[in-house]
């Protein structure tokens, strides 16, 4: 395992979930029937549009040869292209995927069940997957990337799909996050981490309507055991980067680090580091150089 001195601590919370307003709906139709009913709440099951340019929006050098196609934390209504945006990865493609949420604002609008939220889940990988196949199939050297909630959804993506990256960058997730905080998020009540390690249960009333749907997205890839899923997967293009004082997801265990040694992957530790520690200019250059072994 390497390790990262962190020189700046950052509030980068992104697992813990904000107050959304929604502004503006629009209806979602399926030609393919039954499938996609609109829930009896309004709700309508995402429909992954056939055009692969709705899944993603692109920044950067079309011409460059490495694309980075990233997924970001949350999660949040909008897609967010600004993680690594003036960083030293601007040399690259930078692909920011969009998750089932940002295509489908029914998600946003209602109270969507546990059940509904980990088929969204499912959705958001079969998206980035898509995304991912575009760019190999044009014979360019793909880095997938992620923070935080995208954390999750990549390694659901490694557990369903072929590993097809050239590198695959995880940033502050979790391979079995505690079953205290996934369950706790499924019922809208919210969990941090105390120095990185213990979850406690924050002093809030429990999250109901939209805002309980997002915690659900959350909890439908947190519950998935990713040591158990990944295990007979080949990880050894696996690059993953945590915070010893993770704040929102917590510091991976000795279990989950020594899973990833045994299956190859990389795992770099960022001393004191928090949840968005790793955006720090010196923790990128060192996860640059990780990807260019």
């Amino acid at each position: 395992m390497k390790k990262m001195k962190n020189k700046f601590l950052t509030n980068y919370y992104y697992a813990v979930i904000l107050i959304f307003a929604s502004f503006y709906f629009q209806s979602c139709t399926n030609d393919d029937g039954d499938d996609n009913l609109t829930d009896s709440n309004g709700y309508t099951k995402t429909v992954i549009p056939s055009n692969i340019k709705d899944l993603y929006q692109a920044i950067g050098p079309e011409t460059s040869e490495t694309i980075i196609v990233y997924s970001h934390g949350g999660p949040s209504e909008k897609l967010e292209t600004e993680d690594i945006e003036e960083t030293q990865f601007n040399n690259y493609y930078r692909v920011y995927v969009k998750q089932a949420q940002h295509i489908n604002p029914t998600i946003n609008a209602n109270e969507i069940t546990f059940d509904q939220a980990i088929e969204e889940g499912t959705i958001s990988s079969e998206i980035f997957y898509k995304v991912l196949q575009h760019f190999k199939t044009e014979g360019k050297t793909v880095i997938a990337m992620s923070h935080s909630l995208g954390s999750f959804i990549i390694p659901n993506v490694l557990a369903t799909k072929p590993n097809i990256a050239d590198k695959v960058v995880l940033m502050a997730g979790r391979l079995d996050i505690p079953d205290i905080v996934w369950k706790g998020f499924r019922d809208g009540n919210l969990y941090s981490f105390s120095n990185g390690i213990t979850p406690i249960k924050n002093d809030m009333p429990s999250l109901t309507g939209s805002e309980l749907s997002f915690t659900r997205l959350q909890a439908g890839l947190g519950k998935n055991r990713y040591t158990q899923l990944l295990d007979k997967k080949d990880l050894k293009n696996v690059i993953y980067i945590y915070g010893e004082k993770d704040e929102a997801v917590g510091a991976l265990t000795n279990q989950e680090i020594e899973f990833l040694k045994n299956k190859g992957a990389t795992s770099i530790l960022i001393e004191e580091g928090d949840h968005g520690s790793m955006f720090q200019p010196n923790n990128l250059d060192n996860i640059l150089t990780e990807i260019h072994k």
